[in-house]
């Protein structure tokens, strides 16, 4: 799924300077969501991120388990998020791009709370952010 959402975006990635790593943890290959709404938050993510990054950056995405929880994690170095700003970006509508829904985030949480995993985002203004994606590990849904 990570591999597909990155053969999606590599062409904008190359035209806007962003350059995208994946790395995956043996072992974390099975994810307990539906494939399709794993895709649906990852591009999310990247879309977020391509928008924090218009001159370029880095985009990491990054699977691992541990012990009972795989998490996947989205780290870019864009422009981050101003900590006044942090504990609204998952509030519909919510946004500080010019051109943006403020659906993104909310549709992952949403997403990610019905396939019974959680999100978490941390972010520094002028750095960049993290989005971890977290699976209880069990049945898929």
């Amino acid at each position: 799924v990570v591999r597909s959402v990155v053969a999606l975006v590599e062409g904008r990635a190359r035209k806007q300077g962003v350059t995208i790593e994946v790395s995956h943890e043996a072992g974390a290959e099975t994810v307990p969501i539906n494939p399709d709404l794993l895709r649906q938050v990852l591009l999310n993510l990247v879309i977020n991120s391509f928008a924090a990054m218009p001159e370029g950056g880095k985009l990491a995405i990054i699977s691992k388990q541990e012990k009972q929880l795989l998490t996947i994690s989205v780290t870019d170095t864009g422009s981050g998020i101003s900590e006044d700003n942090l504990d609204k970006v998952f509030e519909t509508f919510f946004t500080t791009g010019e051109s943006g829904s403020g659906l993104g985030l909310p549709i992952v949480k949403r997403i990610m709370e019905d396939a019974g995993g959680k999100v978490d985002l941390s972010s520094r203004k002028g750095e960049g952010t993290t989005v971890n994606l977290m699976f209880p590990l069990g049945e898929e849904k």
